[in-house]
């Protein structure tokens, strides 16, 4: 796209834009596979033109630094990009003490990506509606642990861009059954 936009003297956003999937585009290019959800669902115009506003509002800065430095260059570059997200099954493990200590093991592994703190949050949400009104619970009353296979088989991969997403959804139902409560300790996969 970009050696397009430069051939024919064009700003590479436009060209991008103007070559974009549409909701029926990319319906034909994956030949009856509901990639793209409901029309409504199809948000890659939007979060393009998101992206967009970004860089322009950065674009003044950039022609002001370049201005002014002889040797040292600043750029700004948009890239879309269209890819399959697979969403893998998590299993997530909550266990509430007697103490009211709780931990909680997930399948994903921490790669910096805050999957702890998000199943952290999870986990307060998910048992909020266990807890009495003069109780509390916060991130620091919840233990997140490495789990390993003796404790959660098949905890699947961490990666595919949904292993915050499928943990932290294993966790809110393990959370929501009906008979977790401070003397039982449940396993949910999901």
């Amino acid at each position: 796209m970009e050696h397009v936009a430069a051939v024919l003297d064009l700003d590479v956003h436009d060209v991008i834009t103007k070559n974009m999937h549409t909701f029926e585009s990319i319906q034909t290019f994956h030949r009856g596979m509901n990639y793209a959800g409901g029309e409504d669902a199809f948000t890659l115009p939007s979060l393009w033109a998101t992206m967009l506003g970004r860089v322009e509002s950065k674009a003044s800065e950039v022609r002001r630094f370049n201005s002014i430095n002889t040797w040292r260059k600043r750029g700004l570059s948009a890239v879309h990009c269209v890819y399959d997200v697979v969403l893998l099954p998590k299993p997530a493990r909550v266990s509430i003490f007697h103490d009211g200590s709780i931990v909680v093991e997930v399948g994903g592994i921490e790669i910096g990506q805050g999957l702890w703190t998000k199943v952290k949050q999870a986990t307060v949400d998910g048992l909020s509606s266990l807890l009495s009104q003069g109780e509390s619970s916060t991130p620091l009353n919840v233990r997140v642990v490495q789990a390993d296979t003796i404790s959660l088989a098949h905890g699947g991969v961490t990666g595919a861009s949904t292993t915050s997403e499928g943990s932290c959804e294993a966790v809110r139902q393990a959370c929501r059954n009906e008979d977790l409560t401070y003397n039982h300790m449940r396993i949910k996969h999901y």
